[in-house]
């Protein structure tokens, strides 16, 4: 499912009131009393245990936030920032006395597992963490029900506490093939923590390129690479959120800018020189780790790494898809080193070079992790230091236990479920989780020592898309991730969970996209013939997931109508695709079904149920057996609604939600973007770009541009002619230029232009920050 900032945003009204059912946590762990119902609480993951008292408690302005002497300020000052931006309130930090309507924050043991917090909502507020950790995620819970409440600003009463199964609960970021500027990773890590979880994993090397500075190296960094100070704004903003960072240098192979500075650091033999992986061929991809200047280039690489990331236990050094077995054989080179050191194979050389860099990184206080790829090649003698934390991708990680620690991350299913997320090129999938199957089947192991915990890695498919793209696919999984390896009660299903996750929104300082407070409209549904009595258009808006619309024929609709004099303008449209019926079909998540939905279209009409029709929204990539979510920036007021099947394709769809929001909501604004048709290697060319404001009141755009080559994902340089900020009234639209200066060795092929225009409107308590995107193309003769 869509899973992403512009997918999963604003809150539900009361025709999507919550009923949730939370249940109390093992008494051994420190939870008292029996199972008892609540009250709608809206958390994600879910309490282990809730015990509603009834009633509410509103904060109002004068009312503060108390912390004890053992409590960091910093921790205080992050979770009030985050209360003024829901709320609007302004709540001094204080250490005198608590007093009515105050939140008190305090850390030390409450008998509960580490990062576990304990919640009591009555006379004040009382957040109580076993450890810093568990006080941070103490707040998220408050910080949930705060902005899910009527007015951002009451709080149900009660008193709860919970605790996470797992102490590793991590996403991955792939920036090598997809380099994310800085206000991207800072919105991953604020998502991260909003969610509890608390490791991301950012693969910052890879054959794309090397993303992070180095002075040793100054010629080995990408075109786009962090800067110093970049990595130490990330860093910062991590511990405030209290998020670890794992940095990955992937070596030996995925080696290529390696390689590049440094042709001496690869293999003369065409068999490792030239490896293949997956049916790709990329030339200098593995290091030559039988020579020491290779060795000494990584370990002064892993210096800087750990001077970037003071914070950081482990930092990850790869140990994937370099050469196969076979490839290792057909190496005279590594076959006489093999031989003239002792070693029993040549796959023997490799795990032994990583047990180096492992001793390396260890030596100066760090510990090493690796994927499993020496046991995927197999023949080795000497097996990787048990120092190492291994992340099995392929093979069942229990046959690691009991020598390893253990960061799960399968891809295959084998062991615990599909977590790996690989949309490839557009419109997306095979390999992507399916939130239903990844709620209702997957029970993620807990109680060994030896597994700390899951990891969910996202890896970026060239050509590089726009931010919501791998959102789309990531982002809602990872929240039912996170849910499920915490280990509350689970709801009575995932579309359950997926209401939560709409009705508590974006974090704070990620305002969400669409209008909050929207309701769900109800006309009388209509739509072209069905496949049959039991299919007819009224199953795709009766609430109930299970039953659908299924056309008779191609070139199919189902809408509903509002009624005379009802027309709405639609703020945001909710739709579930049909599962898949064959679940043992290579298809995965329901993607062959929801295949034929892309290219369909959401329509406003006006003058009938099938005429004077504009559209509102695309279905422009693959979905899965969920919820998704898509804006709407029309401002236009329509009679009947509908979804309109792709050209030539037949449509299924289990439900739609057209949504509208409260009157007077700001519009969404828009970003066009307008290249060149063609650019001249040692020319300039000047690129337009339009911010419109459909809002009633003024908005700041600060845009983004970059140009990257659709084959190598090289990218060119734009800087803008005059004004990179503007402000833009209401209702009005300005025009910004930038100016991109082509080099003469710039590569040849077709160019993504792509223009990220965060922007900013409101004041006071009404402050929305967001951003739209655009891409266009453009190419390079």
């Amino acid at each position: 499912m869509r899973a992403g900032l512009r997918r999963r945003l604003g809150q539900l009204a009361a025709a999507l009131a919550l009923e949730l059912v939370l249940l109390s946590g093992p008494a051994a762990a420190g939870a008292a009393g029996a199972p008892q119902p609540s009250s709608p609480l809206p958390v994600v993951p879910t309490l282990r245990q809730w015990i509603a008292s009834g009633g509410t408690l509103a904060l109002r302005p004068g009312d503060r936030i108390v912390v004890t002497k053992k409590l960091q300020s910093a921790d205080a000052e992050t979770f009030r920032d985050d209360v003024r931006a829901i709320s609007g309130l302004e709540l001094p930090v204080t250490s005198r006395a608590a007093r009515s309507g105050d939140i008190v924050l305090s850390v030390g043991s409450v008998g509960l597992p580490a990062s576990g917090y304990k919640l009591r909502i009555g006379r004040m507020v009382r957040i109580e963490g076993e450890d810093e950790q568990g006080l941070f995620e103490g707040t998220q819970s408050v910080e949930q029900m705060l902005k899910a409440s009527a007015g951002a600003e009451t709080l149900p009463l009660g008193s709860g506490s919970d605790w996470p199964s797992l102490g590793t609960r991590g996403i991955m970021l792939d920036l090598s093939r997809h380099f994310q500027p800085l206000a991207y990773l800072k919105e991953q890590i604020r998502m991260a923590a909003w969610y509890k979880l608390d490791e991301v994993h950012l693969h910052l090397s890879d054959t794309q390129g090397y993303r992070l500075p180095s002075q040793a190296y100054p010629q080995l960094p990408a075109a786009e690479h962090y800067s110093t100070s970049d990595i130490a704004a990330i860093v910062q903003y991590a511990r405030r959120y209290h998020v670890t960072l794992l940095p990955e240098i992937d070596v030996p192979a995925h080696a290529t800018p390696m390689t590049a500075v440094d042709p001496s650091l690869g293999w003369t033999c065409p068999s490792i020189q030239d490896s293949t992986y997956w049916g790709v061929d990329i030339p200098g991809d593995n290091l030559n780790i039988t020579e020491p200047a290779a060795t000494q280039f990584v370990e002064t690489l892993l210096t800087e790494v750990m001077q970037m990331f003071p914070n950081s236990p482990i930092i990850d050094i790869g140990g994937d898809e370099y050469a196969s077995y076979r490839q290792q054989q057909d190496c005279p080179q590594l076959v006489d080193y093999a031989a003239a050191h002792g070693y029993a194979t040549t796959e023997d050389v490799f795990t032994s070079w990583q047990n180096t860099i492992a001793g390396f990184l260890q030596a100066h206080g760090r510990q090493a992790e690796i994927w499993n790829w020496w046991d995927v090649i197999g023949d080795a003698t000497v097996t990787p230091s048990r120092s190492i934390v291994v992340e099995p991708w392929f093979a069942n990680p229990p046959s690691y236990y009991g020598g390893y620690k253990v960061v799960s991350a399968p891809q295959d299913g084998t062991s615990d479920y599909f977590l790996y997320l690989a949309p490839g090129d557009p419109p997306g999938g095979p390999e992507v989780p399916e939130d239903t199957e990844l709620y209702d089947s997957w029970q993620p192991a807990t109680g060994n020592p030896d597994l700390l915990g899951y990891e969910s890695p996202l890896w970026a498919g060239p050509p590089p898309q726009p931010f919501a793209y791998d959102e789309w696919f990531s982002w809602t999984p990872w929240a039912v991730m996170a849910d499920r390896t915490w280990g509350g009660p689970k709801l009575a299903s995932v579309f359950d969970l997926e209401d939560v996750l709409d009705h508590v929104g974006a974090p704070p300082g990620i305002a969400d996209d669409v209008p909050t407070g929207q309701q769900v409209l109800h006309g009388t549904p209509y739509g072209s013939p069905s496949a049959g009595a039991e299919h007819g258009p009224a199953l795709a808006f009766d609430g109930d997931p299970a039953t659908s619309y299924r056309s008779g024929g191609d070139d199919a609709y189902a809408g509903i109508d509002l009624g005379a004099g009802k027309a709405a303008r639609v703020s945001s449209i909710r739709y579930v695709p049909v599962q898949d019926p064959d679940p043992d079909s290579d298809a995965v998540g329901g993607l062959a079904e929801s295949l034929d939905m892309v290219g369909g279209e959401f329509q406003g009409c006006t003058q009938g149920p099938t005429s004077g029709c504009i559209d509102l929204a695309p279905v422009r990539w693959r979905s899965t057996y969920d919820w998704h979510q898509l804006t709407v920036t029309d401002t236009g007021h329509y009679r009947w609604l509908r979804l309109v099947s792709a050209a030539g394709q037949p449509l299924d769809v289990s439900e739609i939600q057209f949504l509208t929001g409260p009157a007077g909501a700001p519009g969404v604004p828009g970003v066009e973007v307008e290249p060149p048709t063609s650019l001249t290697a040692g020319g300039s060319a000047s690129i337009t770009v339009t911010l419109v404001n459909h809002g009633r009141s003024p908005a700041r755009f600060t845009p983004e541009l970059t140009l990257t080559n659709t084959t190598d994902e090289s990218t060119l340089s734009a800087r803008p002619l005059g004004r990179a900020a503007v402000w833009v009234a209401a209702g009005r639209s300005a025009t910004l230029r930038w100016q991109v200066q082509v080099p003469a060795s710039a590569t040849p092929g077709d160019y993504e232009v792509a223009v990220r225009a965060p922007f900013r409107t409101g004041r006071g308590r009404s402050v929305r920050v967001a951003a739209v995107e655009a891409v266009a193309g453009t190419s390079l003769g």
